[in-house]
């Protein structure tokens, strides 16, 4: 006698999909259920986002490495549609814009240029460029909104998107040239910005946090112009997928606070208001850098012999 296996319904189906831990979890879930890969396919932007979301809504302070690595895994990984991958980055780079780390998520926009690229929509990878280097909706830029305003400052701007973008427009001037469009102007960019993007700072992605280093030579890799990260192999020169507990390594022009582990926090804030700065401000951020006080300020403090309305300004 032939048993007929368990059906669930829809609704349950979905609320389980979609209450998943991360990526990984509905990638083996949907290969092994015939249900969950139905309801998968008809609902996977809704199923994406809510996992996505849920991550974001729960990292801790210095947990958005992992949030980072599930779109590199989104990205490699093809059991979700393209265009699904791409509405997933569209979703980050609004989360990442708000702290100012958007740049963080170049490398991922490059992989999935790419995966386009394999999946012969050389059109679509080239519109996802250029709309990113464009800065147009929703890949805004924090450099642009901090611009100020004046001539100045915009080009300013513009000379730190392109030393940050290096990756992008590298990747964009290859899909000109395979399309026979003019990439003259791109290479110019990539000539004179080459060095400044190898001086840049790196940015080290961990398992769970995100942190700085200053040491942008140890880190110097060909990777980092091709597609702008080191650590993980992508589809590129038909690599496969491969996770490492290396930290993955990209560049990033704009660092709000960039102090190193041990600063110590601004005193004339409460621990309430560093709390809430730190959620607001970046995530990579550890602490806020003390203010530069005038240099007899610390000889006065050691020796307790100041007069007693003496004022000390601090350096500009």
């Amino acid at each position: 006698m032939t048993v007929n296996p368990l059906r669930l319904p829809p609704d349950i189906v979905f609320t389980i999909l979609e209450n998943l831990p991360d990526f990984a979890a509905l990638f083996s879930a949907v290969q092994t259920c015939r249900d969950f890969y139905s309801a998968f396919q008809d609902y996977s932007r809704q199923i994406l986002k809510a996992i996505f979301l849920n991550q974001c809504r729960s990292v801790e302070k210095y947990s958005w490495g992992k949030v980072f690595r599930e779109l590199v895994f989104i990205v490699c990984k093809d059991f979700a549609a393209r265009d699904a991958a791409r509405f997933i980055l569209e979703t980050a780079w609004e989360w990442f814009l708000q702290m100012e780390q958007e740049e963080v998520l170049i490398p991922i926009a490059v992989g999935l240029a790419h995966s386009y690229v394999l999946n012969e929509r050389i059109d679509d990878a080239i519109d996802l460029l250029e709309n990113i280097c464009r800065g147009a909706c929703p890949f805004g830029w924090s450099m642009s909104i901090h611009s100020k305003g004046t001539r100045r400052h915009y080009k300013e701007a513009q000379r730190r998107k392109d030393i940050t973008l290096y990756p992008a427009l590298h990747r964009l001037a290859n899909l000109y040239a395979e399309k026979g469009r003019d990439n003259g102007s791109i290479l110019r960019i990539l000539r004179s910005r080459r060095l400044e993007y190898e001086e840049l700072p790196t940015v080290l992605i961990e398992e769970t946090r995100i942190t700085y280093s200053t040491d942008s030579k140890t880190f110097s890799s060909e990777d980092t112009l091709v597609d702008g990260i080191i650590g993980y192999e992508y589809y590129r020169a038909g690599k496969q997928f491969r996770r490492s507990d290396i930290p993955l390594v990209v560049r990033a022009c704009q660092l709000p606070h960039p102090v190193p582990f041990g600063a110590t926090f601004l005193e004339n804030k409460t621990r309430l208001e560093l709390l809430t700065m730190r959620r607001l401000c970046s995530a990579p951020q550890i602490g806020f850098a003390r203010q530069k006080r005038h240099p007899e300020y610390d000889k006065r403090m050691r020796s307790h012999s100041w007069p007693a309305k003496t004022l000390f300004k601090v350096q500009e």
